[in-house]
Formats: structure tokens, C-alpha cells, sequence
């Protein structure tokens, strides 16, 4: 089993470029954040995240307009769930490499 990304998928490692809205319309929206931090770890594919172009490595950085941060996104998350939708804000890696297959 392989920690990288499928082979021929986009591997994105720059610097963070600027937020982006993201609108959750339906939970769950399939995005996978890592403890202890606001990090994206993984996106379900078929899932409104995927479609909507949410990566590995984005940061969520603000839930409703209220910033976020590893310490508070959940609970203003979970909030923000229960009346929806809502916009997340994100910022995503900006460079791109692609994986070629073997």
C-alpha cells in the first residue's frame, strides 16, 4: 500500500496560495483533516469535496467567515453542520507535479 498519491494523479507540495470558499451543502462533505492540526489529510472521491476541487494538503482556514485553527475548526465545524450550508474557507498548495506511471 503506497502513502503517495495513485500513480498519474497530481501530487500538489508548494507553498499555500490564498483562501478559497468552499460551500458544504451536505455532511458529510469528505474531506479527512489530520489531528491536531487543519490540514486536509485526505478526499473522499464522489463526495461533495472532490467535486468541488478540496485536495490533500489544503488548510481549512475559516468556517462561516470565522477563522479556524487546529484547536477550534472542529467544534465551529460541527456547529456550522447543523445549519446548512455554510462555506469553508481554504487555502490549498498552488504548485503542481504530476506522477508519471511506470
Amino acid at each position: 500500500e503506497s502513502d503517495g498519491p495513485a500513480e498519474g494523479a497530481a501530487a500538489f507540495t508548494g507553498p499555500l496560495g490564498p483562501a478559497e470558499n468552499f460551500k458544504v451543502e451536505t455532511t458529510p462533505f469528505g474531506m479527512q483533516i489530520n489531528p491536531g492540526t487543519a490540514k486536509v489529510a485526505a478526499v473522499q472521491p464522489g463526495r461533495p469535496a472532490a467535486s468541488q476541487g478540496v485536495r490533500q494538503g489544503c488548510e481549512l482556514v475559516s468556517v462561516k467567515g470565522e477563522q479556524v485553527n487546529a484547536g477550534t475548526w472542529l467544534g465551529k465545524f460541527q456547529s456550522a453542520a447543523a445549519s446548512l450550508p455554510f462555506e469553508i474557507g481554504l487555502r490549498c498548495p498552488t504548485k503542481v507535479s504530476t506522477q508519471t506511471a511506470p
